[in-house]
Parts: C-alpha cells; structure tokens; sequence
C-alpha cells in the first residue's frame, strides 16, 4: 500500500479534518500558525553506523524546519518523542540533546516537552509549530498558468553521500574532499527557512505554491502539479547540481536520475509570478528557474525538455524510483 493511499484513507474516515490534510504543514487559522510533523525511524531513516547521535538530533529538527519553510511561515516551538531501545547509553542521550540545543539555538527555537519511551529501534517523532505573522502559508494547489517554477539549492547530492556511507562503487571517482561534501549534504541538511519566509512576503499579494523536497524533485512536482491540476514542464539543462557528480554518473539520463529521484536534498520548489520573480532577483534569495507552469490538467503531468526531446514523467516512473515507506511492509 502506497502513502497516497494512506491519506486518501484518512481523509474518508476523518471527513471534517479534510482541509487540514495533504500538505506537509496544517493551517491554523485562527491562531496564525502552522504545524507539522515528522518522524525518523532507525534502519528506515537512518542507521546509527552512519550518523551521529549529534547529527542525528540536528536532521530531525532540520527536516520539519523544512516543512515550516515550505509554508513560508517562522519556526517557533517544537515537542519531542523520542522511543530508545534498552542499550542506549546515557553519552548517546546527551549528544543527541546537545544537537537538538544546538539546532534550537541557530534557528531561535524552544523545545517545550515532548515524550519517552522504549522501543525495538530508535524513533525519532517531532512537532513543529510556526507563525505565519499576517501571511498565508503556502499549499501545493495553488500554482497557475504561466507560473515560473523555481528552486533553491542543488539535486543529487544528498544522494550522493548516502551511497558514499553505504560503501557502493559509484563514489570510486571522487576525491575525499567531494566525498566529505556529497556525505555532509545527506547527514546535515540545511533547511531553507530564510528563503521560504523571504518568498512568502515577496509573493503575500498572490497565492503561492511551495513545498519543499524531502522524497526527491520529481516527487514535488508530481504532487503540485496533481494538487494544482496543471501541467509542468520543466527544462534538465536548468536543474542544479554539483558538478563533481559528472565524475561518478556518466550519461544525462543516470544524473537525471540522480537530480529528480535521489530525495533528502531538502530545496524548495515554487510556482511564482513574473511579478514575485522580478521581486526575488532583487533579493538575498538565490534561486534557479526550471520550468513553467504550461496548461490546466485534470491529472498530473509533467513534461521534461531533454535538449530538443520531451518526455513525459509519468506515475508509474515516479512509483519504481521514489521510495516508499511502505513499500517492504503492505
């Protein structure tokens, strides 16, 4: 069973929570605040072999700052509850609140309670509230014709240095260096909150489109363009990427494969107008442009220009490459 599924399943059971459900953050509207919440599991997430206690208390934070980012609002507080099999020692407690101190202390966020307990593996749940101080958070259905898709940041990396942690071949190109990078990208991802606000008031005149790109690019688009009921169309010459990739991938379609597949890279991905564009170059916010929003659609539908091709990225593509949590246990 897919998690498309499990949403369309809660949204029937629980019909008056409807409006609530299907973007990464839930709108608060008469307290102007969003919420969210995200949960990492050890051996689904992350593997302890692989990442520090520190490192890992600062990703779980990172990846719903993320989600608060994508809303275009202000992180403010967040809860914690945390499950910890029986051998976890006292040092690895400490290190992993030390990291969620750190983190609290970059972003000017409190952590206010949250929960123990046991458990089998290492779970890690928080959530996250945010003030959206007079401006409408952002929802994936709201991109429109003639809309510019835009993104922050670069695809592939975090990918990247998950295969370099997992010890596969594909990294016997890089040198230590890039390694350290491409590693640094999946175990500390820098969540765009800056940029999320920056766009948010730039754009408080219109509607906007936004979320961030936690399971990968083609994900994102998938999901605004399914939401929005439009068709995207998106240029692979205009994706960002660290060019050191071209040392470990070889063709156009395996990069490809890398940039709109890989997930973690925790980018934002916007449909804005001209006019919030020209207003973002003005800004201390660096984006690209990819795409654009081209027609209305009853479905999702994605279109990508390689060179002087196109071709379409379809639902069965995105099923066979994206993960899904799922996807070993239903």
């Amino acid at each position: 069973m897919k998690e498309d599924t499990f949403i369309k399943i809660i949204k029937n059971a629980l019909p008056s929570s409807e409006d609530y459900i299907g973007d990464d953050t839930a709108f608060i509207k008469e307290k102007d605040m969003v919420i969210t919440q995200d949960t990492l599991v050890e051996d689904v997430h992350f593997r302890t072999s692989t990442i520090s206690p520190y490192n890992l208390a600062q990703k779980a934070v990172a990846v719903n700052l993320s989600d608060i980012a994508a809303a275009g609002a202000v992180p403010s507080y967040l809860v914690i509850s945390l499950s910890l099999p029986g051998h976890v020692r006292e040092d690895y407690i400490k290190e992993f609140y030390k990291g969620i101190n750190d983190i609290c202390l970059k972003y000017n966020i409190l952590t206010i309670g949250g929960d123990l307990t046991g458990g089998e593996k290492i779970a890690i749940s928080i959530t996250m509230l945010g003030n959206c101080n007079g401006i409408l958070p952002s929802a994936r259905s709201n991109a429109q014709v003639e809309d510019y898709i835009i993104t922050t940041g670069e695809y592939g990396s975090s990918y990247m240095g998950l295969k370099i942690l997992e010890e596969t071949n594909e990294a016997c190109n890089l040198t230590d260096r890039e390694k350290e990078y491409f590693v640094n990208k999946h175990i500390n991802p820098v969540p765009r909150v800056k940029e999320g606000r920056v766009i948010a008031e730039i754009n408080s005149k219109n509607k906007l489109c936004m979320m961030d790109t936690s399971d990968g690019l083609a994900d994102a688009l998938f999901k605004i363009s399914k939401l929005s009921k439009a068709s995207l169309e998106v240029d692979y010459n205009s994706i960002p990427y660290n060019p050191a990739l071209t040392s470990v991938v070889k063709t156009k379609s395996e990069l490809l494969n890398y940039m709109l597949f890989g997930g973690e890279d925790y980018e934002l991905v916007a449909c804005v107008t001209y006019d919030t564009l020209k207003g973002l170059e003005g800004s201390s916010v660096e984006f690209c442009i990819i795409g654009r929003v081209v027609e209305n659609f009853d479905s999702a539908k994605i279109i990508i220009k390689l060179d002087d091709k196109k071709f379409e990225l379809t639902k069965n593509l995105l099923d066979d490459n994206l993960f899904n949590h799922f996807k070993d246990n239903l």
